[in-house]
Protein backbone atom coordinates (compact mmCIF):
# COMPACT_ATOMS: atom_id res chain seq x y z
CA UNK A 1 0.00 0.00 0.00
CA UNK A 2 3.04 2.43 0.43
CA UNK A 3 4.25 1.95 -2.27
CA UNK A 4 0.87 2.40 -3.90
CA UNK A 5 0.98 5.77 -2.46
CA UNK A 6 4.71 7.08 -3.45
CA UNK A 7 3.85 5.89 -7.26
CA UNK A 8 0.75 7.93 -7.28
CA UNK A 9 2.94 10.75 -6.12
CA UNK A 10 5.65 10.51 -8.06
CA UNK A 11 3.10 10.61 -11.18
CA UNK A 12 1.35 13.39 -9.73
CA UNK A 13 4.82 15.12 -9.67
CA UNK A 14 5.51 14.28 -13.06
CA UNK A 15 2.21 15.61 -14.01
CA UNK A 16 2.12 18.96 -12.59
CA UNK A 17 5.93 19.26 -13.41
CA UNK A 18 5.20 18.79 -16.94
CA UNK A 19 2.35 21.03 -17.36
CA UNK A 20 4.03 23.73 -15.41
CA UNK A 21 7.05 23.51 -17.61
CA UNK A 22 4.65 23.67 -20.86
CA UNK A 23 3.20 27.15 -19.61
CA UNK A 24 5.34 30.36 -19.45
CA UNK A 25 4.51 33.18 -17.45
CA UNK A 26 4.54 36.02 -19.83
CA UNK A 27 3.78 39.40 -18.59
CA UNK A 28 2.20 39.99 -21.93
CA UNK A 29 0.47 43.83 -20.83
CA UNK A 30 3.55 44.59 -19.43
CA UNK A 31 5.48 43.92 -22.01
CA UNK A 32 3.20 45.48 -24.94
CA UNK A 33 3.39 48.98 -22.75
CA UNK A 34 7.61 48.33 -22.75
CA UNK A 35 7.67 47.88 -26.21
CA UNK A 36 5.19 50.80 -26.96
CA UNK A 37 6.85 53.37 -24.86
CA UNK A 38 9.22 54.88 -27.84
CA UNK A 39 8.57 58.44 -27.22
CA UNK A 40 11.95 59.20 -25.42
CA UNK A 41 14.20 57.50 -28.27
CA UNK A 42 13.82 60.52 -30.30
CA UNK A 43 12.69 58.78 -33.26
CA UNK A 44 9.81 61.95 -34.29
CA UNK A 45 7.49 59.70 -35.74
CA UNK A 46 4.65 60.99 -37.70
CA UNK A 47 1.21 59.71 -36.04
CA UNK A 48 0.61 57.00 -38.70
CA UNK A 49 3.73 55.93 -38.07
CA UNK A 50 3.30 55.94 -34.35
CA UNK A 51 0.40 53.60 -34.27
CA UNK A 52 2.14 51.55 -37.31
CA UNK A 53 4.54 50.55 -34.66
CA UNK A 54 2.26 50.09 -31.82
CA UNK A 55 0.36 47.82 -33.87
CA UNK A 56 3.22 45.81 -34.94
CA UNK A 57 4.14 45.64 -31.38
CA UNK A 58 0.65 44.34 -30.45
CA UNK A 59 1.39 41.81 -33.18
CA UNK A 60 4.35 41.03 -32.13
CA UNK A 61 3.54 40.40 -28.28
CA UNK A 62 0.53 38.58 -29.34
CA UNK A 63 2.73 35.73 -31.48
CA UNK A 64 5.28 35.57 -28.49
CA UNK A 65 2.62 34.81 -26.30
CA UNK A 66 1.01 32.25 -28.37
CA UNK A 67 4.48 30.54 -28.76
CA UNK A 68 5.64 30.62 -25.53
CA UNK A 69 2.16 28.84 -24.36
CA UNK A 70 2.29 26.36 -27.10
CA UNK A 71 2.92 22.64 -26.38
CA UNK A 72 6.14 22.77 -28.44
CA UNK A 73 9.13 21.75 -27.89
CA UNK A 74 11.45 24.28 -27.05
CA UNK A 75 14.17 23.69 -30.32
CA UNK A 76 9.87 24.44 -31.94
CA UNK A 77 9.98 27.72 -29.87
CA UNK A 78 13.23 29.05 -30.37
CA UNK A 79 12.88 28.03 -34.45
CA UNK A 80 9.17 30.04 -34.24
CA UNK A 81 10.46 33.21 -32.15
CA UNK A 82 13.32 33.52 -34.23
CA UNK A 83 11.08 33.41 -37.59
CA UNK A 84 9.21 36.01 -35.82
CA UNK A 85 11.92 37.97 -35.14
CA UNK A 86 13.12 38.15 -38.85
CA UNK A 87 9.70 38.94 -39.99
CA UNK A 88 9.39 41.65 -37.47
CA UNK A 89 12.80 43.18 -38.01
CA UNK A 90 11.92 43.52 -41.84
CA UNK A 91 7.93 45.03 -41.01
CA UNK A 92 10.43 47.72 -38.91
CA UNK A 93 12.28 48.28 -41.01
CA UNK A 94 9.57 49.10 -43.37
CA UNK A 95 7.70 51.66 -41.03
CA UNK A 96 10.80 53.13 -39.54
CA UNK A 97 13.33 52.90 -42.13
CA UNK A 98 16.70 51.08 -41.19
CA UNK A 99 18.60 53.44 -38.83
CA UNK A 100 15.62 54.49 -36.77
CA UNK A 101 15.14 50.74 -36.23
CA UNK A 102 18.20 49.75 -35.21
CA UNK A 103 18.01 52.82 -32.84
CA UNK A 104 14.45 51.53 -31.60
CA UNK A 105 15.92 47.81 -31.56
CA UNK A 106 19.10 49.05 -29.24
CA UNK A 107 16.95 50.98 -26.99
CA UNK A 108 14.13 47.95 -26.66
CA UNK A 109 17.02 45.43 -25.88
CA UNK A 110 17.84 47.76 -23.11
CA UNK A 111 14.27 48.19 -21.43
CA UNK A 112 13.20 44.65 -22.14
CA UNK A 113 16.12 42.98 -20.00
CA UNK A 114 14.16 42.13 -16.85
CA UNK A 115 11.56 40.45 -19.15
CA UNK A 116 14.67 38.07 -21.00
CA UNK A 117 15.89 37.91 -16.98
CA UNK A 118 12.31 36.46 -16.52
CA UNK A 119 11.32 34.67 -19.99
CA UNK A 120 14.40 33.01 -21.17
CA UNK A 121 12.85 32.50 -24.60
CA UNK A 122 12.29 35.94 -25.01
CA UNK A 123 16.02 36.89 -26.54
CA UNK A 124 14.86 34.79 -29.30
CA UNK A 125 12.25 37.02 -30.44
CA UNK A 126 14.07 40.56 -29.69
Amino acid sequence: MKNLGFILAFVMGLVVINTSSAQVDFPKADFLNTMNSFDDIGLDLSPDKSSELKDLNKGLVDNVSDILNSDKDQDKKIADLKSLQKDTKKKGIDILGEDDFNKYKKSMKKKLKPFNRKVKLLKYAL
